[in-house]
């Protein structure tokens, strides 16, 4: 069974793969100061005025927001069915060798690493 989190790892393993040796991002480069700025920046802070905003807009808004609570829950459950029916599909259609070869998808990840290890 191939999951959300295998094929994240082999993407990543995938794209780590054309990363040049030695490769890193300046200290002092826009990647860093970015980092740095989001850091500094208390998370909750951002949340807590979204929240605020949203209740605001919400007890002006009734109506709407009641229906856009029904709407994400009813989306929620449909995407859940869709990705359930898709996973059985697809658990379905691989051929018993088509399931080894997915599961050995662990070991060239793991051969990957230690590959990526050794440079």
């Amino acid at each position: 069974m191939l999951t959300f989190t295998a094929r994240a790892i082999f993407w990543t393993a995938v794209v780590a793969a054309f990363v040049p040796a030695g490769f890193s991002a300046p200290e002092e480069g826009a990647f860093a100061r970015e980092a740095r700025a989001v850091l500094d920046r208390p998370a909750r802070e951002g949340v807590y005025v979204a929240q605020a905003e949203t209740a605001r807009f919400c007890e002006a808004e009734t109506a709407f927001c009641t229906v856009a609570r029904e709407l994400g829950a009813f989306a929620g459950l449909v995407g859940g069915v869709a990705a359930n029916r898709a996973e059985q599909a697809l658990e379905e259609r691989l051929a018993p060798s088509e399931q080894a070869s997915a599961r050995s998808l662990d070991s060239v990840l793991e051969e990957v690493a230690r590959e990526r290890h050794a440079r």
